[in-house]
């Protein structure tokens, strides 16, 4: 299965990428997975994530992944990472022609893969502590100081932002 880019096409990727995270629900225990860059010049949603004041709530690590990104569009109200993200464009002036046709397995890997660097997840537990190297570093965190985000809850605000 493809998908063609057509002038404002994204609320059909956002359809697509919602049916498929639908589809991989692999029915084991779900985790809370968390991203962020540990640099100085954070987002607002790399700080709430590294902090882990806000997560995502995902059965396998492929769609965590991806609520992960659609979390970041949202909180940093970055609507135009979408297609950039999901079409693969390292250069944000890189076009991709109107008609062109790309694997829905191909976008899934592409928008899972921005990711992927700093991402971590965490068992359900009433507690969820960090795990530096630097100990001094680490912290723990309990589930309902959380901000947790699941697939419906994502959808429903992404889709707001086009």
């Amino acid at each position: 299965m493809s998908f063609t880019i057509t002038e404002n096409c994204e609320q059909e990727l956002l359809n697509i990428i919602e049916i498929y995270i639908k589809d991989h629900i692999d029915f084991d225990v779900p985790k809370i997975y968390f991203s962020g860059e540990y640099d100085s010049n954070q987002t607002k949603f790399e700080r709430q994530s590294n902090q882990l004041e806000i997560g995502v709530l995902a059965s396998n690590k492929s769609s965590g992944l991806i609520m992960l990104r659609l979390l970041r569009i949202i909180i940093d109200v970055r609507p135009d990472m979408l297609l950039e993200d999901a079409l693969g464009l390292d250069n944000k002036n890189e076009q991709v022609a109107l008609g062109s046709n790309l694997s829905i397995e191909k976008i899934m890997k592409n928008l899972s893969v921005c990711e992927k660097t700093y991402s971590n997840n965490y068992r359900l537990t009433s507690d969820i502590t960090t795990n530096f190297v630097k100990e001094e570093y680490n912290f723990t965190r309990r589930l309902d100081h959380i901000d947790i985000w699941t697939l419906p809850r994502i959808m429903e605000h992404i889709r707001g932002l086009f």
